[in-house]
This record gives C-alpha cells, sequence and structure tokens, in this order.
C-alpha cells in the first residue's frame, strides 16, 4: 500500500497533506499538464511537488492559496473534495497559454528530431552501406554513432515517403533492406 494513503488521523481520516496532494494532482490533470510541468510552471522545483501530491509535506495556507490562484479558483474550493474541479476551459488564460505553449514545444521538438533522423538516413543512403542488404538493426547500429534509433524505427523511416524510394526490401522474411537497383 502507498505510504500515503497510511497518513491518517487518529480516526481514520486521511490527513490533510494527503487530501490537499490527492486534489492538487486532479487539478494538474485537468490542466492537460503533468507534474513535471506544473512545477516548471509555479517556478518550484519538480521534487517539491511531488511530495506535496504525495501528501508527504505540508503547504501551509499561503503556499496553498498561491497554488490555487495558478487554477483560478481559492485556496478552500482546491482544497474541497467536493468543489468541482474547473474544466481547462474554465482555467486562467496565462495557465491555458503555457499549456498551448508546451504543446508547440514538443511538436517542434519532434519536428526536428525527425528531420534530423532523415537526414541522417539519406546521408546513410548516399554511401555504399546499403549496397549489401542489412536488417533494421544493422542500420541502427551503423547510425548510433550519430543518433540512437530503435530498429523499429529505422524500419518507420524507410516506409515514409522520400526514402521508401530509394530501398527495397530484400524478399526472404529477415527484413533486409538494400537500395533499390543493387
Amino acid at each position: 500500500m502507498s505510504k500515503k494513503y497510511l497518513q491518517t488521523n487518529d480516526i481514520g481520516i486521511p490527513s490533510v497533506k494527503v487530501l490537499f496532494g490527492n486534489q492538487l494532482l486532479k487539478y494538474i490533470k485537468a490542466a492537460k499538464l503533468n507534474r513535471s510541468l506544473f512545477a516548471d510552471y509555479i517556478n518550484k522545483p519538480d521534487t517539491q511537488v511531488g511530495k506535496i501530491t504525495r501528501g508527504e509535506i505540508s503547504v501551509g495556507i499561503e503556499n496553498a492559496e498561491e497554488i490555487a490562484l495558478y487554477f483560478g479558483v481559492h485556496y478552500y474550493q482546491m482544497g474541497n473534495p467536493d468543489y468541482d474541479v474547473p474544466t481547462f476551459e474554465q482555467m486562467p488564460k496565462a495557465l491555458r497559454d503555457y499549456v498551448a505553449e508546451q504543446k508547440q514545444k514538443k511538436v517542434q521538438a519532434k519536428q526536428a528530431q525527425t528531420a534530423k533522423e532523415e537526414k541522417l538516413m539519406k546521408e546513410l543512403l548516399a554511401s555504399t552501406f546499403l549496397r549489401k542488404p542489412k536488417t533494421a538493426e544493422e542500420i541502427a547500429e551503423k547510425l548510433s554513432s550519430k543518433i540512437i534509433l530503435k530498429p523499429s524505427r529505422v524500419k518507420a523511416l524507410l516506409r515514409q515517403k522520400g526514402l521508401k524510394e530509394l530501398v527495397k526490401v530484400v524478399p526472404g522474411g529477415e527484413g533486409r533492406y538494400v537500395l533499390r537497383g543493387e
């Protein structure tokens, strides 16, 4: 059993720390964030927010008020499990903007990663490496000094438009790839 559920008072009611931590997790989820991104948003260490959500530390009334205001509610509303958690659309614009910004950063990072993978794959295909059939594992190993790719990602890249026209799968069930025309 989790340590936080053992933190009860003399009559078996969960402690205020545990209840507030559970409430905070609900609000973080409703805000479409994870704990780490919320910690970044409120400029607190992730470890501190983790301790709060697990009910390991008390936040104090001023910190409870500060945290609640990030979600656009009063501390006594946030701490009340019977009070409805606001929907994402009801949360403050600054929080919604932050979530949108983080989502955009994630998309941009993924696009940059994909562009890097495609560039390195094209460089490899321009070399003599695939003149003889190679498995996705061998291709991933060859690229490992520049980028770490799982064999499944190598296969996905080689199925993409622009790359799939350059290689063919060698019949035989081993999933070997070779340059077209070789």
